[in-house]
């Protein structure tokens, strides 16, 4: 008997485990909302004083301090907010909340987006486009060689 105890164990482990992930809420891409650029420009226009529109950017600091979309928070690592549980006001005062990060070849703003919608979150979108489609369609005009 002690040999099937032993056997036993490991395998009570792994139902529990298995159980456990079972009960979290669950989130897909189907939850997932994603923003063109131009949908996201249409989210930002409807920003005003009785409805707000949070943005983050979830790139590291030093990334964020050298640009980001205009009214921007740096929130590097969502599981911030899983510490300050659902109580953060920034996130229940939003009507819509948009994520970004770097560019679609390195689009961790669709984790973090589904993180918050895990969370209990709603109107929770993803700019998978991120930083880069912002500033390719808002850098400056670059002047024109000379034609000397």
């Amino acid at each position: 008997t002690m040999n099937r105890l032993v056997l036993c164990l490991p395998l009570a482990a792994v139902l529990m485990n298995v159980i456990a992930c079972d009960t979290a809420p669950k989130t897909s891409d189907l939850n997932l909302q994603h923003l063109s650029y131009r949908g996201l420009q249409g989210v930002l226009a409807e920003a005003t004083e009785k409805k707000t529109v949070l943005i983050i950017d979830i790139r590291p600091p030093e990334d964020f301090e050298q640009g980001h979309i205009p009214g921007a928070v740096n929130i590097p690592d969502p599981k911030q907010f899983m510490l300050s549980g659902l109580n953060d006001p920034r996130l229940l005062n939003a009507d819509k909340v948009v994520v970004y990060g770097e560019d679609f070849r390195r689009n961790f703003a669709d984790p973090a987006a589904k993180r918050l919608i895990a969370m209990g979150y709603s109107n929770i979108f993803s700019f998978p486009g991120g930083w880069r489609e912002w500033q390719s369609h808002n850098a400056p005009p670059q002047p024109a060689p000379d034609a000397n």
